[in-house]
């Protein structure tokens, strides 16, 4: 990865905002920088495998680019197995006991019609085709879902059992940290008109400076909505020309 600055863009918001001081408009691009990955999830990265440790649960994130810190977490795979991608208080609700210890209770994955008219179900919680119990410990057993609690962490639940090597690795979004000099050259460059636009629509409303123009400003705007919502398209798309195809989910999952 080549690290560009945020310094090569000056140029395209002085031509607009003239007489801005060269360090105030980088401080304005790298802002509209960050909200731009923010909004488009362009900068897409397939982190590196992380060993989880035994009973073990919280993890941070690694191997991200300088000057880069995760955004998204969007998925995750588990020993080449996809995992459960759960927010925090669903994570609550199907591991109420994801802090405690004791006897290892294994999950029990059900299809068809083997969740119908089963009384031991009944207080069960069903996410996704897994069948998790209040007497599920999470201790002791293969992990199966994964959260994030922080911006900076993320949990994995069951517990992991000692002695199984488990290798994890996550697909994330990223953003520039909020002291970056720059960010990736290939997403700098896809993502440039709009964080030109981005810097503008604030720089040109500023009260008081002699290149304030609100008129000017609400263009910038309508433009800056304009690259962002395409390019989130064109991530959503893979960068490809595949067409997007529905996948059907069973009533209940």
């Amino acid at each position: 990865m080549t690290l560009v600055p945020f310094a090569s863009l000056v140029p395209d918001v002085a031509i607009s905002a003239g007489g801005c001081p060269d360090p105030v408009i980088e401080g304005y691009l790298r802002k509209s920088a960050i909200r731009t990955c923010e909004r488009t999830h362009s900068w897409r990265m397939m982190l590196p495998h992380v060993l989880l440790e035994d009973g073990v649960w919280t993890y941070k994130f690694v191997g991200m680019p300088d000057q880069s810190e995760v955004f998204t977490l969007m998925g995750a795979t588990l020993n080449g197995q996809k995992m459960h991608l759960l927010a925090p208080d669903v994570m609550a609700c199907c591991f109420p006991q994801w802090e405690m210890t004791g006897p290892q209770v294994n999950p029990v994955v059900l299809t068809g019609d083997a969740i119908y008219n089963l009384p031991e179900y009944d207080d069960a919680t069903l996410y996704n085709g897994v069948l998790l119990t209040s007497a599920v410990n999470v201790i002791g057993t293969q992990p199966q879902a994964i959260g994030r609690l922080s911006p900076c962490d993320y949990i994995v639940l069951p517990k992991p059992d000692a002695g199984t090597p488990y290798a994890l690795r996550s697909f994330v979004t990223l953003r520039p940290t909020k002291d970056a000099t720059g960010m990736d050259d290939c997403i700098l460059g896809e993502l440039s008109e709009a964080i030109v636009h981005g810097a503008l629509q604030e720089l040109l409303i500023l009260p008081g400076a002699h290149w304030t123009d609100r008129e000017l400003a609400e263009y910038h705007a309508k433009q800056y909505v304009f690259k962002t919502t395409e390019r989130r398209a064109r991530a959503n798309l893979g960068f490809s020309r595949g067409a997007l195809v529905a996948h059907p989910q069973p009533f209940g999952v």
